[in-house]
This record gives structure tokens, sequence and C-alpha cells, in this order.
């Protein structure tokens, strides 16, 4: 069974390494791991660290997170992957919590499982912005029929049939729509609790503001 884990980069030199480095080298049930790094359009050292530290590249025009993400699709088609991981560059999430996320997908429990950050512990949202990822995730709940815990968080994981599936049209984000596709087209969504690294709060590189997220 292939594994590609793949890693949406926008200028994230100072976090890619971290994130190469924590995903796991063996995984059982998974008998080859392909790392590859999607380059969105970086214009400082991202892809040539990631080349750097044993990571495929594809490099491609700034086209944004959705952009990124369906680059990452093609790739891991083309690639005769298995599985799918996506984990973003930032280092946000613990990518040892990578064996959890995929186990239900090689148990055939589900076609997609989303990681479940521990929205509360985490000192980096604020109040508000805590809220409003419940708030979201509720309301997704509602529209997709289905338990989203986390409907925001981009560390996933994808078996084939999704990735054969799955089409992103909003160019703002993935997250989202991807969720309500898999509502319409039957895909099983299992939500798996996952661990994050501490992190400064830093400014978000997809939207300006919490209502700007919103709107």
């Amino acid at each position: 069974m292939k594994l590609i884990v793949q890693i949406p980069c926008y200028n994230e030199e100072d976090n890619v390494l971290n994130v190469l480095n924590s995903i796991p080298k063996s995984i059982e049930g998974i008998d080859e791991i392909d790392i590859v790094v999607i380059d969105d359009g970086s214009s400082d050292k991202t892809a040539d660290i990631a080349r750097e530290n044993g990571a495929n590249v594809v490099s491609m025009l700034h086209a944004g997170l959705s952009g990124a993400f369906l680059k990452g699709i093609d790739y891991a088609i083309e690639n005769n992957a298995d599985i799918l991981v996506n984990i973003d560059g930032d280092n946000q999430y613990d990518a040892s919590s990578m064996v959890d996320l995929i186990k239900p997908i090689i148990d055939n429990q589900c076609d997609i499982s989303i990681g479940t950050r521990p929205i509360d512990s985490i000192k980096a949202f604020s109040p508000i912005k805590k809220k409003l990822q419940k708030f979201g995730s509720t309301i997704l709940k509602i529209i997709s029929n289905m338990d989203i815990k986390d409907a925001a968080s981009g560390f996933r994981a994808y078996n084939k049939n999704a990735l054969l599936n799955l089409n992103v049209f909003n160019s703002f984000t993935y997250t989202i729509e991807s969720i309500i596709q898999a509502s319409n087209k039957g895909l099983v969504i299992k939500c798996v609790d996952i661990k994050v690294n501490e992190q400064k709060n830093r400014t978000s590189k997809l939207f300006k503001s919490n209502l700007d997220y919103i709107l």
C-alpha cells in the first residue's frame, strides 16, 4: 500500500523542515511513503529546503490553498497513491498523529478521515476564533448530515475512491466544499482526534480576519 504525504507550502522556509522531519518514516500497513511538497509559488527557499531533505517538489504559480490541494491530488493519482494525506506546511499539526489518521482508511472504515484538533486547548486561538470554529463545524454538520467536529482542519487523509471523486471549484479553500461534496457523493467521513504543535499566534496567509473567512 502506497501513502503519499502532500505538504502545500507558500513561503514556509521557517517551518517546512520541521514538518518533513516529523513525518513518520514507517507506518504499519503501509509499504511505501512518498513525501511531496506542493510549492505554491514561494519566493523564499521553501522548495530548496524540501529538495535538500529528500522530498519531491511540485512547483506551480501561486494559486492559493485550493489550487495547491488540487495539484497534490493530481500528483497522487498520477503516482498511484492508495492513500493521500494532506498536512499543512506551517507545522501546526503534529505529524505523529498521521498513524491514527490513516488507520480508519487502512481498515476500510471510511473514505476520508479528518483530524480533529483540541480547539479549546490551542493557546494561539483567541476565544472568538474558538467559538467560530465550533459554530462553523456545527453548521457543516447540519448541511452535510455528517458528524464533523473540525470542519476547517487541513490534516486529512483520503483513499483512492475519494481522490477520484472529489472536485474543488472554490478558489479560496477546499476544506468546506470537499465535506459537502463527500456527503453528496456518498463518501464516508470519519473524524480522528489529533495532536497539534504549540505556535505563536501568526497572521494567516489564507484570510485577513475571522470575518473575511466567514464571508
